[in-house]
């Protein structure tokens, strides 16, 4: 029910902004307390699920969501983030679970195309207005995850679609040296993904 009714749900659509906007501290609480409470025990359950149930739930999460909206909360992405970790783990032959079936692997990528193609011209709005000061790391994780996932062509794609905020962020870095750290290290998230660094990229 959650997974089918997302959108629906405070957390997500309250937090769901334009960059003109900013969201009130009361709704940013009630996001933190939903990612430190009701996430968790999902995040498990994800973890030991089989792909063939990864891929059902991110199947319904699509088909029952907007997700282009649902995506530009964090509580959308972390969800999104999930599925596409736990998918990558058992492609990669990690898991718990027994050898899964060839067919799943290609229903799975053609789930993440879909994803993909859904998103596409989108990965830019994902993120949070640099004007509401908010730590934008769950976006990062969530583009590299897809990005783990991607093909040239769509690793190609998510670069040219979020280059202007990676080099907005490094030079954000210059101007407020207190943060820098945190704010490299939240564009490597990315950058590693790709097999790439902040400290290769000229400003």
């Amino acid at each position: 029910m959650l997974v089918a009714n997302f959108e629906s749900l405070d957390v997500c659509k309250n937090e769901i902004w334009n960059q003109t906007e900013t969201v009130s501290t009361s709704v940013m609480e009630e996001v933190e307390l939903f990612m430190n409470t009701v996430v968790p025990p999902l995040l498990q359950f994800i973890t030991e699920a089989p792909l063939k149930i990864v891929i059902g739930l991110l199947a319904l999460f699509i088909e029952r969501n907007n997700i282009i909206c649902v995506a530009k909360s964090k509580v959308g992405l972390a969800f999104l983030t999930m599925f596409l970790s736990r998918a990558e783990i058992l492609k990669q032959g990690r898991g718990s679970h027994p050898q899964t079936e060839e067919r799943e692997f290609l229903q799975w990528q053609e789930l993440y195309n879909h994803l993909f193609t859904l998103l596409q011209t989108h990965f830019l709005s994902l993120f949070p207005p640099f004007v509401t000061g908010i730590d934008d790391m769950y976006v990062w994780q969530f583009l590299a995850a897809m990005a783990v996932g991607a093909s040239h062509e769509q690793q190609s794609v998510l670069v040219t679609e979020v280059r202007e905020r990676v080099m907005e962020t490094l030079f954000q870095v210059k101007l407020q040296s207190d943060k820098a750290y945190q704010k490299i290290n939240n564009v490597n998230l990315f950058l590693h993904a790709l097999g790439l660094d902040a400290s290769q990229i000229s400003i």
